[in-house]
């Protein structure tokens, strides 16, 4: 019996759901795990989970321009991917350019 080969579009949609798992593995289900009441995300943890739905966000741009149709299949992951920076951006009313540049603030503290 032989394997399958896993490779191009399989492993692209691996790829961009072990990204999907790990991004939500560090924001909300290690917040559910660890809050306690009224606990509020810490910033850390909130550009964490940013930083990983970057990574995803371009994984989709990539499997978009080399798969077409078929890489709707990635869409599956966007809810685990982009719930926590999602919920971050429309509930803080933060712009584009304010995102970049708290992102910006945060990671130059060298």
């Amino acid at each position: 019996m032989r394997l399958p080969r896993i490779t191009g579009f399989r492993l692209t949609l691996f790829l961009t759901y072990a990204v999907a798992l790990f991004g939500f593995a560090i924001g909300p289900l290690r917040f559910a795990w660890v809050a306690r009441g009224n606990d509020m995300p810490s910033s850390g943890m909130l550009v964490q989970c940013s930083m990983v739905a970057l990574v995803w966000i371009a994984l989709a741009i990539y499997a978009t321009f080399a798969y077409r149709v078929r890489a709707l299949w990635i869409l599956l992951g966007a809810p685990l991917a982009l719930y926590w920076p999602g919920m971050f951006f429309v509930l803080s009313g933060l712009d584009v350019v304010t995102l970049f540049h708290w992102f910006g603030q945060y990671f130059g503290k060298a």
